[in-house]
């Protein structure tokens, strides 16, 4: 079947699978506006600009948001930063606000793990963010090694100081020592005995954190010294 090509006006010879086709081989093919390459249009689409879906939509977005940007405020720590006008999610300036964001938005009543605040005051001091600071700090400063019997596997930050009796003390980084969980259970020091008699671990750590004190006060005399 004959039929005239509506853009150049010249006969050519109807597909008989093709129902719509309305333009010769020749005014099919076409050049994409983004990736630039020929390509040959379909026959029930005689408006198709692009070679493909992808291309459509990157060429759209790249007219819509080239060389433009907003201005939001971190919600962690309320920073302000420039994105991209395409990053509409974006919402905390790097990945240590969102991390923080998380955890502060999820405590308390506000977790969905929420029992009314039947957990133990000492868990709930071990999971904020400054005992796990200061449990940090202690093992650095003892570079990652048990005090007693120098391991460095399954380490404790133990509290020279009475954890109950001296609250203050809680994250003060002398009042800490590195064990082994085999040196902390062993000598009893991970619980509070009445009446019981101090142990030889305990008086060696009571004697160290004293000649860390020492040793402290040294250093701040030479630097005043100087």
């Amino acid at each position: 079947m004959k039929k005239r090509c509506y853009i150049c006006n010249e006969i050519f010879e109807k597909s008989k699978y093709a129902k719509t086709q309305k333009m010769c081989c020749a005014c099919r093919e076409r050049k994409c506006p983004y990736c630039n390459e020929i390509f040959t249009i379909r026959l029930n689409s005689p408006t198709q600009r692009y070679c493909s879906v992808r291309c459509s939509n990157l060429h759209r977005c790249h007219k819509t948001y080239q060389g433009k940007s907003r201005n939001i405020f971190c919600k962690s720590c309320g920073q302000a930063i420039t994105t991209k006008l395409s990053n509409k999610r974006r919402k905390f300036c790097n990945k240590n606000c969102y991390s923080l964001f998380l955890q502060q938005s999820q405590i308390g009543s506000r977790n969905p793990n929420w029992r009314g605040g039947v957990q133990p005051l000492r868990q709930q001091v071990y999971h904020t963010q400054e005992s796990i600071k200061w449990k940090r700090a202690v093992l650095l400063r003892d570079n990652y090694m048990c005090q007693m019997c120098g391991s460095i596997k399954q380490l404790h930050a133990h509290h020279i100081k009475s954890f109950v009796e001296f609250k203050e003390l809680r994250c003060e980084i002398n009042n800490g020592i590195t064990l082994c969980k085999t040196c902390h259970y062993s000598s009893g020091l991970h619980k509070k005995q009445s009446g019981r008699t101090i142990p030889r671990t305990e008086i060696y750590i009571t004697a160290l954190s004293n000649e860390r004190e020492k040793e402290s006060q040294q250093m701040l005399l030479q630097e005043c010294n100087t």
